[in-house]
């Protein structure tokens, strides 16, 4: 079995007290505790028959969309429409990394098919990933399954071949009760939600098609032919009647492909990626086609002696700049990675013939690259 846990998550600020460490806003004498919460919805899949791929998770947000006991999480409570914009906070696995290109597609065609603003997906950096709110979801599925104890394999059939008929019905029969195992226990004063997958039933189902996009050139890519639609599921239906779905709906790789390439609709890095909507057709206020690159405290480092992130407050009170159009500027690996690169093109540039240092080498054959000392810590004097 393979549980997949989701946390819809619900900022609450409370007044802290002084034993606990608080948020200083910054230029008010104000501090607040902020805490991380919300409603936990595990989905349970079988791992043999439905591996956890890209783009089963991708499906798992048209399964939650499509329980009318989490509705209250996707309508906008003013318009009483779908929300307009979705944001994806993940643990960088592979299946869910923003810098994965079956991600970005995907990403791309929930924006279309669901007529968003801004879909959003971020992940933590690596080995981090302990640090997602949803881990401490986690910890409460864990005490209850363990609570639990043994779940039988065999609950139907006492002798079945896997892979076999018999085999799925015995697996089907266990996540069951592992759904009712779950059912009842708490997370943050409310209950968790369990439910079961999507299993056959996938709204798209074009992961070999996807795959194969993925493994075409650039050029090839925008030019490529492939459309792909959704399958007439039940989730599919009640996404036309509740959310207004288009029921006509055809996609087209290319298209999706040169949405994900123009900077006016798409803002990617390692860690993250921002789809914009195309057209102007806003509903509300209108989103600054923008998206604000990560940038250090580096003044609270300075107090604090921790290096964090600016608050998003402050980030969105900073003039733009040409920091802005860097992708991963600030993070720790291209700083160090940095010196690296000046030293070593600095020393490529002293060993040719006609550098001041009056150091040369011989001419090389092709293919074959001079050999270079690692820069570290002791070959450089301050």
């Amino acid at each position: 079995m393979t549980p997949v846990s989701h946390l819809f998550v619900e900022t609450k600020i409370t007044t802290p007290s002084l034993s606990e460490e608080c948020f200083n806003v910054p230029n008010t004498p104000a501090s607040i505790l902020v805490t991380r919460t919300g409603q936990a919805i595990t989905i349970v899949n079988l791992s043999f028959y439905k591996p956890k791929t890209a783009i089963r998770v991708f499906n798992d947000t048209f399964l939650l969309t499509s329980h009318s006991q989490l509705t209250q999480f996707f309508r906008n409570p003013v318009t009483g429409e779908l929300k307009e914009v979705f944001a994806f906070v993940v643990d960088n696995g592979p299946s869910e990394a923003p810098a994965n290109l079956q991600v970005q597609m995907l990403l791309v065609r929930l924006m279309k098919f669901l007529n968003l603003h801004k879909a959003t997906q971020r992940s933590l950096a690596e080995y981090l990933s302990k640090r997602n709110f949803v881990e401490r979801v986690h910890a409460i599925e864990n005490r209850a399954l363990s609570k639990h104890g043994v779940f039988d394999a065999h609950k139907i059939h006492k002798h079945a071949e896997t892979g076999s008929p018999e085999h799925k019905e015995n697996m089907e029969a266990m996540a069951e009760d592992i759904v009712a195992s779950l059912k009842g226990t708490t997370f943050g004063g409310k209950a968790i939600y369990p439910m079961r997958g999507s299993g056959d039933s996938l709204v798209f189902d074009d992961e070999t098609e996807l795959k194969e996009f993925g493994q075409l050139s650039d050029e090839r890519r925008h030019h490529c032919q492939t459309e792909y639609f959704p399958r007439k599921t039940n989730v599919f239906q009640y996404l036309v009647k509740s959310w207004g779905v288009d029921e006509d709906f055809r996609g087209s790789y290319a298209e999706d492909y040169r949405t994900l390439t123009n900077a006016r609709t798409a803002s990617r890095d390692h860690y993250s990626v921002s789809i914009f909507r195309e057209d102007e057709n806003w509903r509300g206020v209108p989103l600054d086609r923008f998206q604000r690159r990560p940038l250090p405290d580096l003044i609270a480092w300075q107090e604090t002696g921790k290096l964090h992130y600016l608050p998003f407050e402050l980030q969105t009170n900073l003039h733009q700049g040409p920091w802005d159009e860097l992708p991963e500027l600030f993070l720790p690996s291209r700083v160090l990675d940095l010196p690296f690169k000046f030293f070593s093109a600095t020393r490529t540039c002293s060993n040719r013939p006609d550098s001041p240092s009056g150091l040369g080498v011989q001419p090389r054959r092709k293919g074959i690259l001079p050999r270079m000392r690692m820069i570290s810590s002791r070959n450089i004097k301050r």
